[in-house]
């Protein structure tokens, strides 16, 4: 067989697995088959890894970008609540595609989601109510919110944490 021709099918290949159209076992056993024990598959599939890459670096400076927006920009409240919600959907937008292309092995995404939605609601409630009472009822119902996610996925983590925000918000408010 011809190694154009190779290089064909170990692309087709390639997209069959970044695209979960074949199972990843099957997918390695004729990537193996096909580059007869080269070092060709490494070099095809480095574009998705840096797409995905990419990917995850945009996700993670959203959460910076949110703090920069509330507290270093002179903007209207009501801009800058808009552009957090800007972030809330691109994030969520974001953490779906990981989800879908990675796997729920990357927790990332979720976790910088849930933060943006915390701060988002917050701010919120900051804009249209200014009490202290409704903050911290929407911490509480984020806290709750972080539980459920926690129980649902079985990721512990977010299950102590909102457990822990609980345990903070209770001491804030009883002192």
């Amino acid at each position: 067989m011809s190694d154009d021709r190779r290089k064909i099918i170990m692309k087709e290949i390639y997209y069959w697995k970044e695209n979960n159209l074949l199972p990843e076992k099957y997918c390695n056993f004729l990537l193996a088959l096909y580059s007869q024990g080269d070092s060709l598959g490494s070099v095809e599939s480095v574009s998705g890894n840096k797409r995905r890459l990419f990917l995850l670096l945009v996700n993670v400076l959203l959460l910076p970008l949110a703090f920069l927006t509330i507290y270093f920009t002179e903007l209207q409240m009501i801009m800058q609540i808009a552009i957090l919600i800007l972030f809330c959907g691109l994030s969520g937008v974001l953490h779906l595609y990981m989800r879908k292309t990675v796997g729920l092995r990357l927790n990332f995404s979720l976790e910088i989601t849930l933060l943006l939605i915390f701060i988002t609601s917050v701010q919120l409630v900051q804009l249209w109510f200014s009490t202290s009472i409704l903050i911290y009822g929407i911490t509480f119902v984020n806290c709750i919110f972080w539980i459920w996610i926690g129980k649902k996925l079985n990721r512990n983590y977010l299950f102590y944490s909102g457990i822990i925000g609980i345990f903070i918000l209770v001491y804030i408010v009883i002192n």
